[in-house]
Order: C-alpha cells, then sequence, then structure tokens
C-alpha cells in the first residue's frame, strides 16, 4: 500500500518541487542573515566564564578577594600585561602565517596557552574561584583535549570569526531549517493529497478493496513522513552546497565539539555530526505528531480545508504565545518543542533583580518530549482509523443559469467552508494577539507608573558611585575626574528619570516628551547618553528627534517608555535591526491599533493570508462540485464575461473580508482604551537619500503625518492588493482543480517573487506589482527605500497594482477564449 501511495506521490511530482524550493529557499535566507558577527553572537555558549575572561573576572572583583592592597595592584597589572601581550604577540604571528588554517591554529594555540598563563596566576595568588567558574576551567580542560584530536577550532577566541565552516551554519540555522514552516508545508501538501482523493472518490471507493483500513492511514502518514525526509536531505545540502559556495571551509566542522548543559555540570556532549543527526530524528518526530494530528482531524470535519485551518489557527495561536510570554515555553508546548538545538544541549539562563545578577542557573528540557509526541501520533494514528470512512467531501451541486453568473460566484464563495473557517480563525487570531498588546500594555503602565525605571537607574546610579569610590580606593587618591563624569551624567539621567514619572502619572504629554527632546538633542557618542546605546542608526535618531518635538509641542498623552527611540524604516531595511520592529508606543486604540499590529506582528501578511483563503477559488469551485464547468460549456456563456465575474466576486468577497477585520480592530480598540488621539504621528517617507546623509538632510526626506491619514492610505493600498490577487488567483485557477492549491501555488508566486526581487539590485522594481506586497509600506512611502524611485508618490503605487491587475485579466480572459477549462 505504502508503495502505491509513494508512486502517486511521485507521478504528481508538485509535492517533490515543492519542498526542493522551500528546502533552498530557507538555505539561502539563513545564510544571506548569517554574517560572521551575528554568528558568533549567537553561537552554543559552552561556559559562563569563556577561557580569556579568568583574570577579567577576578580584576573586576578585586575588593571582594581576600587580597592584600599590594597583590591587588599586582593582579590588575599582571591582567592589563598579559591581556595587551597576548592579543599583540597572537595578532603578529598570526599576520605571518601562510594560510587561514595555520592562522586558525596560532589562534587556537595561544588561546589554550593564555587560559593556562591566567589558572597559574590563580594558583599563585591562592585565589578562590567562584565554584561555576572552576567547572568551567574544568571543561575548558577536558574540551581541549577533543579539540585537538580532532583538529577543529575554538568558538570563544579571536579565531572564532575566522573558523566559521559549513557544519557551524547548518547548526546554527537548524532552528529555522527544521522548524513550524517545512513541518506545517508538508503537512498541507500531504493532507490536500488525501482531500484530492476524498473529491473524486477514489478513497472512499478504496474501502471496498482487500485492504486493511489500518495499512490505508498509516500508508498516508508514511508518505508524509517520507516528504519530511526528503526535505531534511535537501535543506542539508543545500546548506552546506551553499556555504561552501560562499567561501566558508570545511575546517573539520562536523568534529566541533557541543556541550550538553547539565545541572549536575558532567562533561557531556555531542560532535557536531551526531548533534545532526539528533535535530533530524526530534524533526521527524514532531512532524509524525502534527502529521496524525492532521489525520485525526480529517475523520472529524467535511472538508480537507477545516482540518489545515484548525491545525494552521492552533499552531499561529501557540506561536504568538510562546514568544511573547515566558510561561508558554515548556517542553510540551509543541511549538517550543521546534527549538529543537536548544532543548536538546540546554543553555545558560541569568536571572536578574534590581539591575544585579542574582543566580545563574541551566535549563534543559531535553529530549524526552520526543518520545512522548511520538506515542502521541500512534495513538493519533489509532483514533483517526476508527472513523476514516465517515466522512466523504465532494457533493454535486445543481447548475445556475448565465443570467444569475456574478450572484452565484460571489454565493458559492461566501457559502464555502473555507469563508466560514477564516471569519472564525481571524477572530480567534486577532483576539488572541490584540489579548497579548494588551499584556504588554499593562506592564508596561505598571512600569511607568510605578516608577520603576527610576529605581532601576537609582541602582545604577549607586553602582557607579560605588564603583567610583572603589577606584578612589585603589589608587590613593580622590574620584578620577573621568569616575566623576560618571556620577554626575547618570545623577542627572536620575533626577529626569524622577520627573518622568510625575509627568507620566500627571498625563503631561508636553513635559513628558520634552524630557526626551532635550535628552536627544544633547546626545553625544559615549557615555549612558549616548546614540549608541539605542541600537539605532542616524536615520532612527533623526526620525526619533522631530517624533518627540511633535508629541511634546502638541501635548500628546504619554504613550511610551521613557528612555526609548523609535527605530527608522531605514534601520529595519538592515538584516541586523529585525529584531527592534516595534516602535514602543503602548497603545491599542482603535485608531493606533493596526499601526501597532504591524510594527509588533507581519499585518500585512496575515491580512493578505486571510483574505486570500476567504475570496480566492476561481473555476477550482466548478470543478471540484461535480465538475460544474462541463454544465455550464453547455450553455450559450460568454467565457469572457464569465472570468470577468470570477474576479469581481473575489474582489468583493475581499472587500468584505477586509471590512469584517477592520470592524473587529476597531470594535476591540474602542471596547478597551476608545478612539484615540487622531493627531498622534507616523512618519511618511517622500523621498530616497543615502542614509549616510541623513544628518546633513535633517528632516527633509520625511514629514509627519496623523495617524487617521496613514490608516486611510492603508486601507485603500489592501483594496489595490485585493484586487491585484484576485485577478491573478483567478487566472492561476485556469490551469488547477483544486481551491487549496490555487491559494497555496497564488501566494506561492507572489511571496516567491517577492523574495527573488529583494535579491537582485534593479530598476525594474519600480514596475514591479511584488514591490507592493506590503500595505504598510505603501502607506508610509517606505517602498522608495533600495528601490530606485527618489520621491514618494502613493498614486504610483497603486496605479502599477492596478495596471497589474488589469494585465492578468486580459491574460485570463485570452487564454478562456481559446482553451477549454477543465
Amino acid at each position: 500500500m505504502f508503495k502505491f501511495e509513494f508512486k502517486k506521490v511521485i507521478k504528481l511530482k508538485y509535492p517533490i518541487i515543492i519542498i526542493l524550493i522551500l528546502a533552498f529557499t530557507l538555505s539561502l535566507n539563513e545564510l544571506s542573515i548569517i554574517n560572521k558577527w551575528h554568528l558568533i553572537d549567537n553561537k552554543n555558549v559552552k561556559n559562563v566564564y569563556e577561557r580569556s575572561s579568568y583574570l577579567s573576572y577576578l580584576v573586576d572583583n578585586i575588593y571582594s578577594l581576600n587580597l592584600s592592597e599590594e597583590d591587588k595592584k599586582a593582579l590588575e597589572r599582571i591582567e592589563l600585561a598579559e591581556g595587551l601581550n597576548f592579543l599583540d604577540g597572537t595578532y603578529n604571528k598570526a599576520d605571518e602565517a601562510k594560510d587561514e588554517e595555520e592562522k586558525l591554529l596560532i589562534f587556537r594555540e595561544a588561546t589554550f596557552e593564555y587560559a593556562n598563563r591566567q589558572k597559574e596566576i590563580i594558583d599563585k595568588f591562592g585565589i578562590e574561584v567562584p565554584e561555576e567558574m572552576q567547572k568551567d576551567m574544568d571543561w575548558n580542560d577536558f574540551e581541549e583535549e577533543i579539540i585537538r584530536k580532532n583538529n577543529t577550532f575554538l568558538f570563544d577566541s579571536p579565531s572564532s570569526l575566522y573558523a566559521i565552516n559549513p557544519f557551524r551554519v547548518l547548526i546554527e540555522s537548524s532552528n529555522s531549517l527544521f522548524s513550524i514552516i517545512p513541518i506545517l508545508a508538508i503537512v498541507i501538501i500531504s493532507i490536500s493529497m488525501v482531500g484530492e482523493e476524498k473529491l473524486n472518490g477514489s478513497l472512499f471507493f478504496s474501502k471496498f478493496q482487500p485492504i486493511r483500513t489500518r495499512d490505508v492511514v498509516l500508508s498516508k502518514l508514511l508518505v508524509g513522513l517520507v516528504l519530511a525526509i526528503l526535505y531534511s536531505i535537501f535543506a542539508i545540502a543545500f546548506s552546506l552546497i551553499l556555504s561552501r559556495k560562499a567561501g566558508y571551509p570545511w575546517l573539520n566542522g562536523h568534529l566541533e565539539v557541543y556541550r550538553i548543559f547539565t545541572e549536575d555540570g558532567s562533561f557531556k556532549y555531542y560532535l557536531a555530526y551526531e548533534l545532526l543527526i539528533r535535530i533530524v530524528l526530534y524533526f521527524l518526530m514532531m512532524f509524525m505528531f502534527f502529521e496524525s494530528l492532521a489525520l485525526l482531524i480529517s475523520t472529524k470535519v467535511k472538508n480537507h480545508f477545516s482540518e489545515i485551518f484548525v491545525i494552521s489557527t492552533i499552531l499561529l495561536i501557540l506561536y504568538v504565545l510562546t514568544n511573547s510570554f515566558e510561561s508558554f515555553r515548556l517542553a510540551f508546548n509543541p511549538v517550543y518543542s521546534l527549538n529543537i538545538k536548544n532543548n536538546i544541549l540546554g543553555y545558560i539562563e541569568y536571572s536578574k533583580s534590581k539591575n544585579y545578577l542574582e543566580e545563574i542557573y541551566i535549563v534543559n528540557n531535553g529530549y524526552i518530549q520526543y518520545y512522548v509526541y511520538l506515542i502521541l501520533s500512534i495513538v493519533f494514528l489509532f483514533l483517526s482509523e476508527k472513523n476514516w470512512w465517515t466522512v466523504r467531501e465532494g457533493q454535486k451541486r445543481k447548475g445556475k443559469s448565465a443570467e444569475s453568473h456574478f450572484g452565484f460566484e460571489a454565493e458559492k464563495l461566501t457559502k464555502a467552508p473555507s469563508f466560514k473557517i477564516m471569519i472564525f480563525a481571524s477572530i480567534s487570531i486577532f483576539i488572541v494577539i490584540f489579548s497579548v498588546l494588551i499584556a504588554k500594555d499593562i506592564k508596561m503602565d505598571d512600569y511607568n507608573s510605578n516608577g520603576r525605571l527610576a529605581f532601576d537607574i537609582k541602582n545604577f546610579r549607586d553602582n557607579v558611585v560605588e564603583n567610583a569610590e572603589n577606584a578612589a580606593i585603589f589608587t590613593g587618591d580622590e574620584i578620577p575626574a573621568s569616575e566623576k563624569a560618571k556620577v554626575e551624567k547618570v545623577e542627572k539621567l536620575y533626577q529626569e528619570a524622577l520627573k518622568a514619572y510625575d509627568y507620566y502619572k500627571e498625563g503631561n504629554g508636553n513635559d513628558y516628551y520634552g524630557l526626551k527632546v532635550t535628552e536627544l538633542e544633547n546626545v553625544d557618542r559615549s557615555g549612558h547618553m549616548s546614540i549608541d546605546n539605542y541600537v539605532a542608526n542616524t536615520a532612527s535618531y533623526t526620525e526619533s528627534s522631530e517624533l518627540y518635538k511633535y508629541l511634546s509641542e502638541n501635548d500628546i498623552k504619554p504613550l511610551t517608555l521613557s528612555y526609548t527611540i523609535f527605530i527608522s524604516a531605514y534601520q529595519e531595511m538592515a538584516k541586523e535591526a529585525s529584531s527592534f520592529r516595534d516602535d514602543n508606543i503602548y497603545s491599542h486604540s482603535s485608531l493606533y491599533l493596526p499601526r501597532r499590529l504591524e510594527r509588533t506582528y507581519p499585518l500585512d501578511l496575515i491580512i493578505i493570508g486571510i483574505i486570500s483563503m476567504m475570496a480566492l477559488g476561481g473555476y477550482s469551485f466548478d470543478k471540484e462540485d461535480g465538475n460544474q464547468i462541463e454544465f455550464l460549456y453547455t450553455e450559450p456563456v460568454d467565457r469572457r464575461k464569465y472570468h470577468t465575474r470570477k474576479v469581481l466576486s473575489s474582489f468583493l468577497v475581499g472587500l468584505l473580508g477586509l471590512g469584517i477585520i477592520f470592524v473587529l480592530l476597531l470594535i476591540l480598540g474602542l471596547i478597551s482604551e476608545g478612539i484615540g488621539d487622531m493627531r498622534f504621528p507616523v512618519v511618511e517617507y517622500i523621498k530616497e537619500i543615502d542614509p549616510e546623509k541623513i544628518m546633513l538632510e535633517q528632516n527633509s526626506y520625511f514629514k509627519l503625518t496623523p495617524i487617521w491619514k496613514y490608516n486611510l492610505r492603508l486601507i485603500i493600498s489592501y483594496i489595490f492588493q485585493i484586487g491585484f490577487i484576485s485577478s491573478l488567483g483567478a487566472l492561476v485557477s485556469i490551469f488547477i482543480k483544486e481551491k487549496l492549491k490555487v491559494v497555496a501555488v497564488s501566494l506561492g508566486i507572489i511571496g516567491g517573487l517577492a523574495y527573488l526581487q529583494s535579491l537582485v539590485k534593479s530598476s525594474i522594481k519600480i514596475i514591479s506589482p511584488f514591490s507592493y506586497i506590503k500595505a504598510s509600506k505603501m502607506a508610509n512611502g517606505s517602498t522608495i527605500i533600495g528601490s530606485g524611485i527618489k520621491t514618494n508618490n502613493i498614486y504610483l503605487s497603486l496605479i502599477i497594482l492596478f495596471i497589474w491587475t488589469i494585465i492578468l485579466l486580459l491574460i485570463g480572459l485570452y487564454i478562456v477564449k481559446k482553451k477549454e477549462v477543465k
């Protein structure tokens, strides 16, 4: 039975092609965002105390050590001299190396030597080191032997900048390559094949064959599992090949050591290839869980659309909750369990109180949960077997005359199970993410209302004062001028935080935001009040200054955390800024909610996805429901009018879906916070400039637009996007039989071409419809950034989308006139 099912997959071809494209795209995407520093920062951290930090830690805590004043001074001088000699000597030798591998060997041996000399100094002074530090020193000695034996290189030395290799890239990318995205994609592919068999009756017909029900159900699961295995092979192969093409040397990366964190501190580890095997194995176990769950759901619903949307909605809600609340990050949360590498290895967690490090502890969820999910998948499989034949999809409808055709097309869309399911799913999704936003806002309001920021800065100030006093004790003199300056600066911050607390309680936006204006005007390039402390670039700084001036001058209610900055679209374009999307406006009012959701979640993509599920279908309805297309072609139907009405009905149903979403957001915001302030400003980009010249241009490249105007532009942008998608979906449906595939192919075309377009620099982007798939960027004018368009004009974006809508419509009209749709 399995062989028969797999032959069907091979014959279809498209499942293999889809997973091939998916594996290549995810591998390419991960490689494109992993630059050298990113990989170092997100490495598998093996220790709290790295080899180079022994003496540094002791010198930082020199006043708590039981040493004489003379020994304290000697220790600090040794630390400084050792560090300088190590760096200078190592880099000088490395510069003379014949090749990269010899350079890496020099760095590795120098790092080992430096660590051993530091331990000798610690023994010399008879210093008792912390327990965790001693464990890490012992681990480093143990790891050193393995590294020499396998001839690999370090994560925690200057060599880590050069020792990036294909296997290290693969391991670091594993949480993305083996994530919910490929699992959901493969589940949808395999379930849609089951749905197709329900439609044509072949699945129900097999009931009367001499085949056990268990074999039928098991074969469906195994086909999906084979697809998941093929995806894993493709993903690994593409990742390694692309990394080699990118110039990363092999460097025995498959033999690198990955430490397993345990509470008892035992020396357990996996070599890289052993870790990869386990990651893939547990990924396949998780796939079996989701696939068997989908098969079980398929026995409880009347169509495969329902099962896909039920499981997709559950996963999306779990994903949002997992990323928003720490309490959901549990081993038996299936979404969190897909963080496979961290679950296998464990990681170091730090607990802080009052800005001070209180405790270092180990988190290790292990691997037991994956076997639990495997057992659950077997249970789901048996439950699926009991009801496998109870549901049969596909019901022939009565034909309608061409005269009532337009209403009939709209009725088919609105009465389709997918429309009702997506209404329910969208309401559920938006209520969940709205609840998450409210929870964040309550937390931030409590933080501001209770003066926590001032309290935190006070602790920081006390620490700075203590360090200054210790510096005076160490030198035997008065507090150095540099330390005095630090104390004065942090004292100023503390006094401003106290004022901010008072202004926030009073609702005094003029003075509250005025403090921020003053701070940004006096920002310097060093110290605590530095632009570098905001993780922001010049564009973010420039735009934030203007925003805060406007907020202060118009006395708008305080809605931000005191010391924060708005991230510019110019900075968002940089890959490293992807985690700074939230603009820190803690408001969920009706007017601001769409903007807030767009800044916190990919609202554009969620809305387009939901509307596509509701509105797309085209000819697939006629082909699915008793092949009604043949009946229609027996009547004198104008095929061009027939196609046009399909596009228009999709467009109107899409508008209905858009209206439902925005009315829901309006009601949620109105109930919880009210309509909001119509004057609240949003940055609108009016021309593209070189980011390096932003300080010279000042604010001439953008202007502030009120939130109501931004929302109006946002809705208009969505309307034109719906027109384009409706025309594209109708064209695609000419060649495809199932609605689900029509939606998947349409979104795949849009997403795939938009991604490929982002990888090239060409003026063709100006006339490409895929440059305008994000309504939020059209609304604030940021589509011009990197597009080659020098000035922003939303009308140009709308015209281009409209032209492409007409082009796709005309292509569809030409095809249906020349070709019979089957």
